[in-house]
């Protein structure tokens, strides 16, 4: 990223301060090149234990090179009509307002420099997996700056080329998290059930995951080709014929475990999809 980038972040909840954190402790960014806005004065104090500027005066952010728009989805068209004339022509808008396309933010904020970027949780640790889509009127530089600002909080960023597929990685990845914890869920409760101590139990399926998860990238760089990290290759290696494993994978084919996933995923996409449509309704 350019040595002299000025970021505004507009709205400092949960994701805009994880992207503050994210840009200073990457070196991105310095935090006196930081300015956050926020609707209250009482919530000044903790845009300041960031360590950054602060304000309650939206139009304070309209010199910046990147606006970050991080607000609740309700004001997010508030604050950019708000802004509108005041953006200076190169600065690139970043949103984080699900259901909101590039078209009408460009329509609301009077500025075609336009990023739609979907985090997840996991940004609060420097460690989400972020889609993303740009307009078409930013500079190679400036999407090599969005892509340093998506990298200093995500391991995993997705440039998506068909807007329309945003839904698609909001449902599976930016509400991944929760399809996650509800498996960790259930797996823990399960340990519980068959007489293992609650703590554990937590341990040893967080453990048992991150296990995986190593087999799997480990497999993917010394396996003679892709195909051998596949999950149904690794699991086969678990799996002897007649054994515990294969039972209790049969039981899960049975009580419908990859059913319930993927239903899980589905009715969140199409209740993205329900939002986008009534967002353009009501327009």
């Amino acid at each position: 990223m350019r040595d002299n980038t000025e970021i505004g972040v507009l709205g400092c909840g949960r994701i805009g301060s994880a992207f503050v954190r994210g840009l200073k402790e990457g070196g991105h960014v310095p935090a006196e090149r930081i300015i956050g806005s926020v609707q209250h004065q009482s919530s000044i104090e903790c845009v300041k234990e960031l360590g950054i500027r602060a304000t309650t005066n939206n139009l304070d952010l309209k010199e910046v090179d990147m606006l970050l728009l991080a607000t609740e989805p309700d004001n997010a068209m508030a604050a950019l009509a708000e802004l509108r004339g005041y953006v200076q022509p190169n600065t690139v808008i970043i949103s984080t307002v699900t259901g909101r396309t590039i078209a009408e933010l460009i329509e609301a904020s009077g500025h075609d420099r336009i990023v739609r970027i979907m985090p997840n949780t996991a940004i609060e640790v420097g460690k989400s997996v972020t889609g993303w889509c740009a307009s078409a009127s930013l500079s190679d530089q400036q999407r090599q700056d969005v892509i340093d600002i998506i990298r200093s909080v995500s391991i995993y960023s997705i440039e998506v080329t068909q807007e329309q597929d945003m839904a698609k990685i909001t449902a599976a990845f930016a509400c991944g998290p929760a399809w996650v914890l509800q498996f960790i869920k259930y797996y823990k409760d399960a340990c519980v059930h068959i007489g293992i101590k609650h703590d554990q139990s937590l341990l040893g399926v967080l453990a048992t995951i991150e296990g995986t998860i190593a087999l799997i990238r480990h497999t993917q760089k010394t396996a003679p080709h892709e195909a051998c990290a596949h999950p149904d290759v690794l699991t086969d290696c678990v799996r002897t014929p007649g054994g515990a494993t294969s039972e209790g994978m049969v039981a899960s084919i049975v009580h419908g475990f990859g059913s319930a996933l993927v239903l899980m995923i589905t009715a969140a996409y199409e209740k993205i999809e329900r939002i986008a449509k009534r967002n353009q309704s009501s327009k």
